[in-house]
């Protein structure tokens, strides 16, 4: 008794290089993150002191926040494992949350902004680095 194969020749083909065509897609993403410190350095808001970007850290006077840095469409973004906002005069992190918001750097990667506390993201602060 034989094998038989439920897909031609051509099918087989096809879901051959279906598949490399999604490892490649795959290994690209992993390959190509920025490196986090691309971004390091001390930025500064009048309104509310200094936050510190070292090396996929958040540094605050409140402690150290995790980040991810990817190429988004709409720009480098950096993803905190906590929110991070300004509340006050003071950058807070709230509670380790999957659906924090993402931090967005102008083009040149010296200005990010961030959100207040309230509901509607008003207002926005400004952290420019030197």
């Amino acid at each position: 008794m034989g094998v038989t194969y439920p897909l031609s020749p051509a099918g087989r083909t096809l879901l051959i290089l279906s598949i490399l065509a999604v490892l490649a897609w795959y290994a690209y993403g992993r390959t190509h993150k920025p490196s986090p410190a691309t971004v390091n350095g001390t930025y500064r808001s009048s309104c509310c002191g200094d936050v510190v970007l070292r090396d996929g850290w958040f540094i605050t006077d409140q402690g150290r926040t995790h980040f991810d840095l990817e190429n988004m469409k709409f720009g480098l973004t950096a993803y905190p494992e906590r929110p991070i906002r300004v509340d006050g005069r003071h950058v807070v992190r709230g509670p380790p949350s999957i659906d924090a918001e993402g931090v967005i750097f102008s083009e040149d990667t010296r200005v990010f902004t961030l959100c207040s506390t309230s509901p509607r993201c008003e207002p926005e602060y400004k952290f420019a680095r030197n």
